[in-house]
């Protein structure tokens, strides 16, 4: 249990990709999720979070395609071989 929590498994997490993915999520949830209930689709606080949150987004997948690539000491939280998988594709859709 101890060689698990080593520092080289430490250093091997991809925090910056969570952060993003996670922000991101939560931004374009509470846009969709607020829009026409509590405030109007046209507010600042819906479309400020559906920008920022797609924003977001897409620097978690052009981060997460340059931590995947060969040589990097990081390991991608969205590896994009699962991509190429039209089976994975179809479970996650």
């Amino acid at each position: 249990m101890k060689d698990k929590l080593s520092r080289e498994h430490f250093t091997k997490l991809d925090l910056l990709g969570a952060f993003l993915l996670l922000s991101g999520s939560i931004l374009v949830v509470f846009g969709f999720e607020e829009a026409g209930s509590k405030y109007p689709w046209n507010s600042l606080a819906v479309v400020a979070s559906l920008v920022v949150g797609g924003l977001l987004m897409v620097a978690f997948f052009i981060y997460e395609k340059y931590v995947a690539r060969p040589g990097s000491v990081k390991e991608p939280m969205l590896p994009f071989r699962l991509l190429s998988s039209r089976s994975f594709v179809g479970l996650t859709v």
